[in-house]
């Protein structure tokens, strides 16, 4: 559990459910500061790529 409140926390009871977070410019996120990387971006676009694929097997 990550402890914040996305709409992931409201799933349980329904079905399974994750997040992937993707890591920003000095740990900044929900603020106009944030900034992520594109590689960083692509690198967990793959996961969730990886994520999709094995469920599908």
């Amino acid at each position: 559990m990550s402890g914040t409140n996305y709409d992931a926390n409201t799933l349980p009871s329904v079905m399974d459910s994750g997040l992937i977070f993707i890591s920003c410019l000095d740990g900044v996120s929900h603020n106009l500061k944030e900034h992520a990387k594109a590689e960083n971006i692509e690198k967990d676009a793959n996961v969730l790529l990886g994520t999709v694929i094995e469920l599908m097997k």
